[in-house]
C-alpha cells in the first residue's frame, strides 16, 4: 500500500488522512476508502477524508493529483511547491482548505473541480490563497466552464509629503477574484473585468479570451464580441506564441472561433514551417485554404444546368 495514512476522528467518526507516499509516483490517485490495521491486528475499511499537513510539500515527482469526493479537507501546505505538478482534480466536497494547500506550483496548468453539491467554498478559498495566475476547469451541473484568473500583488507606495504609506493592489487578479463568492460565480462580472486584464501579459489575456469563447458557459453576446475582437487584433502575436508552445488545442479554438485574415495566416504558416512544427503547419495551411475558398465568389455556368 504505497499511499500512507493516519487514523483520525473527524466529526465523531473514524476516518483516514493521507500523510504521504512510500516511493515515487507521477499520477497520484487517492482512493475514497482504504484498509487500516488496528493495534490489535484487525483490519477495518475506513473512508479517506483528508490530505494531511505537509503530506506532499516540495514533492518533485507528482505530475497529477486526483482526489475523490470523500475528501473534505486539504491540510496546510499539503501540495505546497510541488515543482512538477501540472493538474489537480477534486470535487466541491472539500470544505476545509487550509493555507498553502496548493500554493506555489509553478507548472500547474489546470485545477479541475467537479461540483456535485453546489458548494463554491473550495474555489473561493483556493483563489484567496494564491496570487499567481490560476486556470480552472469547472464541471457545473448546468455545463462546463473554463476560467483563467490573472495574478496580482500588493505594493506599498510612500507618500513623502504626507509621511504615509499607501497600499496598492497591482494587477487584474484581485478584481477577477472578487467575482467568486462561496455561493457562486458572477460570470457577467468576470467578463466585464476583461478591460482590466488587457493590461496583463498577452499570454494571460489571450488565455482568458480563449477559455471563454471555447467553452462559452453563460457568455453574453457582447462579451463574446469583445473577446473575439481582442484575439483578432492581436492574432499575429497570439498565433506566434501558441505555435512556439505547440499548443494545438488553443490554436484550434482560435482558428474556429475567430476570422483571421489571410495575410496573418500566411505569416503564421511561414513561422510554423521555419520552426519545424509540421502538424501545426498543416493545420494552419488547411485553415488558410478554407479562408481563400470562402473568399472566392461562386461562378455559374450553363454547364451547371
Amino acid at each position: 500500500m504505497p499511499v500512507l495514512y493516519e487514523k483520525r476522528e473527524k466529526r465523531g467518526q473514524s476516518c483516514l488522512a493521507v500523510t504521504g507516499f512510500a516511493g515515487r509516483v507521477h499520477s497520484l490517485q487517492i482512493s475514497s476508502e482504504a484498509v487500516w490495521t488496528e493495534a490489535d491486528g484487525k483490519n477495518v475499511v475506513l473512508p479517506v477524508r483528508a490530505v494531511g499537513r505537509h503530506a506532499f510539500d516540495e514533492n518533485g515527482d507528482i505530475r497529477e493529483v486526483i482526489l475523490p469526493s470523500s475528501v473534505t479537507e486539504i491540510g496546510p501546505f499539503a501540495f505546497y511547491r510541488c515543482r512538477n505538478l501540472e493538474r489537480i482534480t477534486m470535487t466541491d466536497s472539500v470544505i476545509d482548505y487550509y493555507d498553502g494547500g496548493i500554493r506555489e506550483n509553478r507548472k500547474l496548468q489546470e485545477i479541475c473541480i467537479r461540483f456535485e453539491q453546489g458548494y463554491f467554498r473550495v474555489l473561493k478559498d483556493i483563489l484567496g490563497d494564491n496570487t499567481e495566475v490560476l486556470h480552472f476547469r469547472l464541471q457545473l451541473p448546468e455545463g462546463e466552464a473554463r476560467l483563467t484568473f490573472p495574478s496580482y500583488h500588493n505594493e506599498d507606495r510612500e507618500d513623502t509629503y504626507a509621511r504615509a504609506i499607501h497600499p496598492k493592489i497591482v494587477g487584474a487578479g484581485y478584481a477577477y477574484r472578487e467575482n467568486v463568492s462561496r455561493s457562486g460565480i458572477d460570470f457577467e462580472g468576470y467578463d466585464r473585468s476583461f478591460t482590466r486584464a488587457e493590461t496583463e501579459q498577452q499570454e494571460v489575456t489571450a488565455r482568458i479570451a480563449l477559455d471563454r469563447i471555447g467553452c462559452p458557459f453563460r457568455l453574453e453576446d457582447a462579451a463574446r464580441k469583445q473577446y473575439i475582437q481582442y484575439l483578432q487584433e492581436h492574432a499575429v502575436e497570439i498565433l506566434a506564441a501558441y505555435i512556439a508552445a505547440e499548443d494545438k488545442e488553443s490554436l484550434e479554438v482560435l482558428l474556429k472561433q475567430t476570422d483571421i485574415d489571410s495575410g496573418d495566416m500566411d505569416q503564421a504558416v511561414r513561422l510554423a514551417s521555419a520552426g519545424g512544427h509540421t502538424e501545426i503547419c498543416a493545420m494552419l495551411m488547411a485553415y488558410g485554404r478554407d479562408i481563400k475558398d470562402a473568399a472566392e465568389p461562386e461562378t455559374f455556368s450553363m454547364e451547371d444546368l
